[in-house]
């Protein structure tokens, strides 16, 4: 029996806390005055808070399955992937968008995770290598779509929610995240 994926439960803990308790929120969301005012951390953490409970719902359903698949799967450097693309989108962020002032939602790190069990299960599942390289093909083609056509395909932002979809969180999220698995799987023992 697998063990339990503590480190995914506990995102989705962490995204909830910091979405509904309003002094973690303004601390962790990203705000580019902030990051230039010496706040790093918010590169990472912005991507904890959610500006609704709709737009983290949205987030956690696509966010749970692959998280708890991933630890099912035995991938033991799927948290420190998910850290790392946290930290990478966000500069990302900095350096190629800096006319974007405030930046929340988990769904660039949900895309990194999706390229990290894809390129991992291609080198683990030599036999179904194909279906898994599939899978990252259509993650590749529907994040570059939603980045040229400037919208997402599966989940827009409800009307009584004040935020918009950021394609590129996307598109940064599934290369980070395969770039990710590539590297992590080659230093996996055998």
């Amino acid at each position: 029996m697998r063990r339990l994926p503590v480190f995914t439960l506990a995102v989705a803990l962490l995204a909830a806390l910091a979405t509904f308790w309003p002094p973690a929120f303004a601390f962790l969301v990203y705000d580019r005055a902030a990051v230039q005012g010496g706040q790093w951390w918010r590169l990472a953490t912005g991507h904890l808070v959610h500006y609704s409970a709709t737009h983290l719902f949205i987030n956690l359903l696509a966010f749970l399955p692959v998280g708890l698949v991933a630890l099912w799967r035995g991938h033991r450097r799927f948290p420190l992937a998910l850290l790392v693309s946290a930290l990478i989108v966000g500069i990302g962020f900095y350096f190629l968008m800096p006319k974007m002032a405030f930046y929340a939602g988990l769904s660039g790190i949900v895309n990194a995770a999706y390229g990290f069990l894809f390129v991992s299960e291609i080198y683990r599942e030599k036999g179904k290598s194909w279906l898994w390289g599939a899978a990252l093909g259509i993650l590749f083609l529907k994040s570059t779509l939603e980045f040229l056509l400037g919208g997402t395909f599966f989940v827009g932002a409800p009307e009584t929610d004040n935020f918009v979809a950021l394609p590129a969180a996307h598109l940064m999220g599934a290369v980070v995240g395969s770039i990710f698995g590539h590297w992590a799987r080659k230093r996996e023992p055998g």
